[in-house]
């Protein structure tokens, strides 16, 4: 396989969430971690070494904006809107990266710290513009709902 080109993959990842964020149409924003792959075009192995590399990609793309501010607010964590798939709609233990103990937390907490995180992502609004501006990533944002939405990911896992 290839070298994964990750920051190329984070901006993309980034456009995509922000797009998701900001569009009227999609009413369920987060998104899987197999459909944000496929949506980006993400090589996808088989096997257990996807959840690594997507989670590097995601790391990549939160230590881009760690640093932007907008306003003088700075820049949520949009990663919280990557999830597994299934009911519990949470990002994977790699999230604990970006939250102190989140691995240990049972799921209710886990769920609760998410929901909070999500909600300051979707209140940080139209700000999101000003940060990929900051960080002169050229976006077209979609304006529907994508074309994959409805789907399942186990096609894609393997």
């Amino acid at each position: 396989m290839t070298a994964i080109d990750h920051e190329k993959f984070a901006e993309d990842a980034l456009v995509l969430l922000v797009g998701r964020v900001l569009s009227p149409e999609i009413e369920d924003k987060p998104v899987t971690y197999g459909r944000l792959a496929k949506s980006i075009g993400f090589p996808v192995p088989r096997g257990r070494g996807f959840s690594g590399l997507i989670g590097k990609t995601l790391r990549v793309m939160a230590g881009m904006i760690e640093d932007c501010t907008v306003q003088g607010v700075r820049a949520p964590k949009i990663q919280s809107l990557v999830v597994r798939q299934g009911r519990e709609r949470i990002p994977g233990s790699g999230f604990g990266d970006f939250h102190p103990e989140y691995k240990n937390l049972p799921l209710a907490e886990k769920q609760r710290i998410v929901e909070e995180c999500q909600k300051e992502v979707y209140a940080f609004g139209d700000k999101w513009l000003d940060v990929l501006e900051q960080l002169d990533i050229a976006h077209e944002l979609p304006s529907a709902v994508y074309s994959d939405e409805i789907g399942d990911d186990r096609q894609i896992m393997g």
